[in-house]
């Protein structure tokens, strides 16, 4: 089966029918919840789906609306982009006032990144609007897992679940689009983008970001497999007050470990304790994936973990 719109989204066909089919019918919902792993098409799925509903000309991409939309200066299209700060009370007021505007256009769509940014009194502060939404207005929510929601908050949507692909699905997609790309660079781009099919295609299209994530990514493999403490700990020194370089860290960590443990595994070397290790390391930089939500000492989190690896 294929679209009936050009989404540039690579796989979930499932989720992409199930929204055509939606507007086919005319069976749209006030509200729609897009849940699913990060850089798998979500935030660019609900773009597109407001020029569809915006745009007279079936989402032509060229006209005014759809370039507007595009550029996030539509007037009825608001749209609240994930900057990595809590949506607090006062701004959901704000936007509640935004949305009771009167419109010119025949929606008024509302999209939120990452709707778990809400606190929980903003969270309920906006219910009360999507208990009783104005006329001819749909909300667009994602979020990187639904049940991290407010019951009440899914109960009012309609759920539509992002997965990432198959690693097949998105190398074709890939090959397709950058047909003047060696295969090399694009298993390259997979690797340093953990196969999420956004983050590589970022990469393919800036040869300068592919280049910088190699070289962080080899620059862990090398602290590994060295296991030297000194340069170990000059890495934390260097980069644990930012916070994303820290998670791109935990996530390269947690892959390259992976590697490892599989390697020693297809080798059939029956060295418990290595095994053990590669287990236990992985299962530290996973608690430290979710210590890294809350107010934890990030630097002596690092520094225990390579205490462990050396």
């Amino acid at each position: 089966m294929s679209t009936l719109y050009n989404w540039p989204v690579i796989g979930n066909l499932e989720p992409l029918l199930q929204i055509e089919n939606d507007i086919k019918l005319g069976n749209l919902p006030n509200v729609y919840l897009f849940s699913g792993p990060a850089r798998v098409g979500k935030s660019k799925t609900a773009l597109v789906l407001a020029q569809i509903f915006q745009c007279e000309n079936k989402y032509c991409r060229v006209c005014p609306i759809c370039k507007k939309i595009a550029q996030g200066t539509h007037a009825d299209t608001i749209m609240l982009d994930d900057n990595g700060e809590k949506v607090k009370i006062e701004e959901v007021r704000a936007l509640v006032n935004k949305i009771n505007m009167t419109t010119n256009s025949k929606y008024k769509v509302v999209y939120i990144q990452n709707i778990e940014r809400m606190t929980i009194e903003a969270s309920n502060s906006f219910l009360k609007t999507l208990e009783e939404p104005p006329a001819n207005t749909i909300f667009i929510f994602t979020t990187g897992n639904w049940r991290n929601l407010l019951p009440t908050v899914v109960s009012r949507s309609r759920l539509v679940k992002f997965r990432i692909p198959p690693i097949g699905d998105i190398r074709d997609d890939l090959k397709k689009q950058f047909a003047d790309i060696d295969e090399k660079t694009i298993e390259q781009s997979l690797i340093y983008s953990l196969f999420k099919p956004e983050s590589a295609r970022d990469l393919l299209n800036s040869q300068d970001d592919l280049m910088e994530a190699q070289k962080f990514y080899l620059r862990i493999v090398k602290l590994f497999e060295k296991k030297d403490i000194y340069e170990s700990f000059s890495f934390v020194d260097e980069h644990h007050k930012e916070p994303e370089i820290i998670k791109q860290f935990i996530a390269y960590g947690i892959y390259i470990l992976r590697s490892f443990l599989l390697k020693q595994l297809n080798e059939n070397e029956e060295e418990d304790a290595k095994i053990t290790n590669f287990v236990d390391q992985i299962n530290y930089l996973e608690n430290a994936r979710r210590l890294m939500k809350s107010n934890v000492n990030v630097k002596l989190l690092l520094e225990n973990f390579f205490i462990k690896l050396c």
